[in-house]
């Protein structure tokens, strides 16, 4: 019982797009009443493999960089239509607040099924997430997440440790100390104020990535004002790989540098911009043939 409204059983996404309407709508048919929500694709205690993506707000994130900063991942797994996800959405708003807003060691982030809009995932945290914060979501990018962890029911919230293994991977709160209960005591992870553990923004190189779709070619457009040293990383949307290219030393001032892109395949890529170590631009390019 969830604010005054009992649940039997998770709600099933009845699809995800018109593509693929009905082959998913036969299988959820068939799971109907049987599915939990779960990550299936992960049992607990397995490696949960990267994934990379652009969220509503335009942040790059990938999740073994998360990680690999130290923090625990929280994955909230929802879609807008979901009375559950609703009903739940106060419980991961408190967390992400109790916990210093992604700033400690506990780094929450929301996952749309990808049937929503980037406006819509966005308004959810906005309709149905309390009087919080509300955490960063994914919004029609997380087609491709809810997939690869085997998404079927929701809300499905799942718990990831900093060496990337899955430690609850069917995380289902029926209040706000449930979920408290499934952080690990690792030092880290510790309630914090929203404010402290967030390094202060610090201005950086000015890069934009054009065109967003393209046959091949990309432009870095750049503006310093101090050299760096830059590099480019191409990733597709599960957060492999498959193209990096160092540019060297850049100096001060305006220039434009190109990347050739078309030896990739057709589709979606994750183009990000490192100058110094640190990432200064992330886009998402469509490669069309």
């Amino acid at each position: 019982m969830v604010g005054g409204v009992a649940f039997t059983h998770t709600f099933v996404l009845p699809y995800r797009s018109s593509v693929r309407h009905f082959e998913l709508s036969l299988l959820l048919v068939l799971l109907q009443g049987t599915t939990r929500a779960q990550a299936d694709n992960y049992p607990n205690g397995s490696t949960v493999a990267n994934f990379a993506t652009l969220g509503t707000d335009g942040t790059f994130y990938s999740l073994h960089d998360i990680t690999a900063s130290g923090k625990v991942v929280v994955l909230d797994f929802f879609f807008y239509d979901c009375e559950p996800c609703q009903a739940y959405a106060p419980f991961f708003s408190e967390l992400y607040e109790t916990y210093g807003c992604n700033g400690g060691g506990l780094f929450c982030l929301s996952v749309n099924a990808g049937i929503d809009t980037d406006e819509q995932a966005e308004q959810f945290a906005q309709d149905f997430g309390g009087d919080f914060a509300h955490p960063p979501a994914i919004g029609i990018n997380g087609g491709p997440i809810t997939d690869a962890f085997g998404v079927f029911a929701f809300p499905t919230m799942c718990v990831i440790d900093v060496d990337n293994t899955m430690l609850n991977n069917a995380l289902w709160p029926t209040s706000f100390a449930d979920l408290v209960a499934e952080i690990p005591d690792n030092g880290t992870a510790i309630p914090m104020s929203c404010t402290l553990g967030i390094p202060p923004t610090r201005p950086g190189p000015d890069v934009r990535i054009t065109p967003s779709i393209t046959s091949g070619r990309i432009d870095l457009l750049i503006d310093l004002s101090h050299s760096v040293d830059l590099r480019t990383v191409v990733t597709d949307q599960l957060g492999r790989s498959v193209l990096a290219m160092a540019h060297g030393r850049v100096p001060a001032g305006r220039s434009t540098y190109g990347t050739d892109l078309g030896e990739l395949g057709q589709g979606s890529y994750f183009v990000r911009v490192f100058g110094d170590g640190k990432c200064v631009a992330s886009s998402r390019v469509t490669v069309a043939h």
